[in-house]
Formats: C-alpha cells, sequence, structure tokens
C-alpha cells in the first residue's frame, strides 16, 4: 500500500510526489558533503561537464536520464533514490504540446508543433518522415 495522507484538496499519494529543483540540489549537494566533494570532484567522478553539475547543485536545471544515473553511480546510491519519481516529474514539467497553424500565404503548408514524450520507434520514424521531406 502506497502511503497517503488527507489534505484539505483530497487525499495525496506520497509514493507519486515530485521533488523540485531545489530538493533534488539540496539531496545532490548533501550527498557530495557527506564524501567531502566539491563540485569539480563530482564532475570528475561521474564524468559529467563542471557547468552541468553546478546547474544542479544551483537548483537551476535537472540531469538528463543518463546523467542522473552517471550521478547516482558516482555517488553511490541508486537514481530513484537521488531522484524519486524522476518520470513522474518529467512528465509534470513537460506537458504534452501539439498544434497544427495553417500558414496564411496560399502554400498549404502548415507549422506543426509537437512535444511529447513517446517511444523510440515511434520518434524514429517521426524523424525519418521529417527527413524524407527536407531531401
Amino acid at each position: 500500500m502506497s502511503p497517503k495522507v488527507t489534505h484539505r484538496s483530497g487525499e495525496i499519494d506520497l509514493s507519486k510526489r515530485v521533488i523540485t529543483t531545489g530538493e533534488f540540489a539540496t539531496r545532490l549537494y548533501t550527498l557530495m558533503y557527506e564524501k567531502g566533494w566539491n563540485q569539480s570532484e563530482l564532475s570528475r567522478k561521474s564524468e559529467i561537464g563542471r557547468d552541468s553539475i553546478s546547474t544542479y547543485v544551483n537548483g537551476k536545471s535537472v540531469p538528463t536520464p543518463r546523467n542522473l544515473e552517471k550521478l547516482a553511480l558516482a555517488l553511490g546510491t541508486e537514481p530513484e533514490k537521488l531522484y524519486p519519481n524522476y518520470d513522474e516529474a518529467n512528465n509534470k514539467q513537460s506537458d504534452k504540446v501539439e498544434s497544427f497553424n495553417k500558414i496564411d500565404d496560399g502554400s498549404g503548408q502548415y507549422w506543426v508543433y509537437v512535444n511529447r514524450k513517446l517511444e523510440g520507434k515511434v520518434a524514429i520514424k517521426i524523424m525519418q518522415l521529417l527527413n524524407e521531406i527536407d531531401d
């Protein structure tokens, strides 16, 4: 059974709680501090650029899935412990957006905007279609 609390807005499932970039930064800094490392040392151990480490520690951004794995490995922890519900956080931060806007120049062309998480096979098919258009 997942942990739940009652709030005036209803019941909250804490197993699905998404941490903020600031909370992630604090977790990362704490683990770094416990090892006696500075940002440069974490950069070397994780093989992630020093500038990226700085943005994570300062709460300006969160790592990509690959960089989260590298950080967890370097710090001797699991990615899920370092950033709980990472996929859920990405889904919240990157809401699905799709729009099609006709260009009013008589060309019959449209601007197509798509921002959504896709399976790799689907993303590859879309890129292949776009590449066919550009050829």
